[in-house]
C-alpha cells in the first residue's frame, strides 16, 4: 500500500470512528406532549369537560366551562370533517413553556383528510396546561 493510500485509509477510519459514537441527547419528556394529546383527544371525543380540564389556570379564569363547551363545538365544526385520530407531530419545551404541533386525521366523502394545528402550553405547579388562544373556535379567514 502506498504512503498516500495508507494515510487516506487512516483518515477514513478516523472519520468513521469519530462520527459514529454519540448521538445528541433527547430532551426529557416532562408531560407537555401528553397534556396536548389529552386536550385534543378530549376535543375530538366531544368531551368538553375533559378538554377544559387540560387548560392552564389563566385560560380557565378567562373562559368559563360553559363558554368553552360552545367554543369547542365551533372548533370541531371548523375542522370540517369527523376526526378519527390525533397525532402530536412535534413538541418543544423550554423551561415552563412548550409548543406542540398537532395533526388531526379523518375521512370525509371517501377522502383522507388532515387538519394541522398548534398549541402553546404553560407549566404551573408542576402541571402542563394548554393556553387557550383568543381566537379558539373562530373560523380562520
Amino acid at each position: 500500500m502506498s504512503r498516500f493510500a495508507s494515510r487516506a485509509a487512516a483518515l477514513a477510519l478516523a472519520l468513521v470512528v469519530g462520527c459514529g459514537g454519540k448521538s445528541e441527547p433527547t430532551a426529557p419528556d416532562t408531560g407537555a406532549r401528553a397534556a396536548a394529546e389529552a386536550f385534543f383527544g378530549a376535543l375530538v371525543a366531544n368531551d368538553p369537560p375533559g378538554a377544559y380540564a387540560q387548560l392552564d389556570p389563566d385560560s380557565k379564569r378567562r373562559v368559563s366551562a360553559e363558554r368553552f363547551a360552545a367554543l369547542a363545538g365551533a372548533y370541531l365544526k371548523n375542522v370540517g370533517f369527523p376526526v378519527e385520530k390525533v397525532h402530536v407531530r412535534a413538541s418543544e419545551e423550554q423551561g415552563d413553556g412548550a409548543t406542540v404541533h398537532v395533526t388531526l386525521q379523518g375521512h370525509s366523502a371517501g377522502h383522507s383528510r388532515r387538519y394541522s394545528d398548534g398549541a402553546t402550553l404553560r407549566r404551573a405547579g408542576g402541571r402542563w396546561g394548554v393556553v387557550l388562544p383568543a381566537n379558539f373556535g373562530q373560523k380562520a379567514h
